[in-house]
């Protein structure tokens, strides 16, 4: 039993300084995994902000063609996609339905 002590001391005694010295100023750095800055990206989530989908279109499509795998662009993108897809719609809603009542009623 008092060996048993005496080495769950010892492991706790040797792994106490582990948090000091990480916390005395050793810097960690960046995440392994932390992308650049693009600019292209940046002027992209602008652009989603203030509504500007083309420019959100633009520039969401140039950073997926340089990185493909970037999951936030592509998300960016197919967001803008639908919004401007939306507003399109919305204003060619009345062409469409007199365009489809012009190919149902050929006698007009």
């Amino acid at each position: 039993m008092r060996k048993l002590l005496i080495c769950v001391f010892a492991l706790l005694a040797g792994l106490a300084p582990v948090p000091t010295l990480h916390a005395a100023g050793m810097d960690s750095g960046p995440a392994a995994n932390a992308r650049p800055v693009d600019p292209d990206y940046e002027s992209g989530k602008k652009a989603v902000e203030a509504g500007n989908w083309k420019t959100a279109l633009d520039s969401f499509e140039r950073v997926a063609s340089r990185d493909p795998n970037n999951a936030d662009a592509q998300n960016y993108l197919g967001y803008a996609w639908r919004k401007s897809f939306r507003r399109r719609r919305s204003t060619l809603r009345g062409s469409t339905s007199c365009a489809f009542f012009r190919a149902r009623n050929t006698e007009i």
